[in-house]
């Protein structure tokens, strides 16, 4: 399952609402739209929790940017991945109370900075500026198939989709489908479907 799970604009604007929306799902996409034009996140693959002392994730966490095109791999030298609190937001790579993160996203969900980091290199050129105001921010369900036995209560039906915008359509949907690799399989499973 590829679907949208948390948009500020619909959401609301916090962190907190953010967790209560991914219960259950088991690895995702954090995209982050600035008002300075830039497309871009991170891919967490484990589920979303609080870590008020400390990091989580693995070497299977990166950041990446739209346009143009760019992953941020770890770089091994340390394992800084994830980290989230009420006091500090959500922080990719970085230090705790030092240093910065390489994308950080404060609790409110309204402000950002992206710095160099230790875990993700160069990854501060992900935003406009260093300090930035998302205009979006988004998290998508990226849950592997062999993950996704039970339909969640963020999917729709084939049915009930039947009027709405699919995700085969051209916008953002299709755009997620397309960076984590899951275009052709959607395609295959609606066809076969009707």
């Amino acid at each position: 399952c590829v679907c949208s799970v948390f948009a500020s604009e619909r959401h609301g604007g916090s962190l907190a609402a953010m967790l209560r929306r991914a219960r259950g799902v088991k690895a995702s996409l954090l995209v982050v739209q600035e008002r300075g034009g830039r497309t871009f996140g991170a891919f967490i693959p484990s589920q979303l929790a609080r870590s008020e002392a400390g990091f989580y994730g693995d070497a299977r966490t990166f950041l990446f940017m739209l346009t143009p095109r760019r992953i941020f791999r770890a770089t091994g030298r340390d394992d800084h991945f994830v980290h989230m609190s009420a006091t500090h937001g959500i922080g990719f790579g970085g230090e705790i109370g030092g240093g910065g993160f390489a994308l950080h996203l404060g609790a409110d969900l309204l402000s950002g900075r992206c710095l160099p980091s230790h875990t993700f290199g160069a990854a501060a050129s992900l935003s406009s500026s260093r300090d930035f105001a998302p205009s979006s921010v988004q998290l998508w369900d990226a849950t592997p198939p062999e993950h996704a036995e039970r339909l969640t209560a963020h999917a729709r039906s084939w049915d009930d989709a039947a009027n709405a915008d699919t995700v085969l359509q051209p916008g953002p949907n299709k755009l997620m489908l397309e960076f984590v690799g899951m275009e052709k399989e959607v395609a295959m499973l609606r066809r076969f479907s009707g």
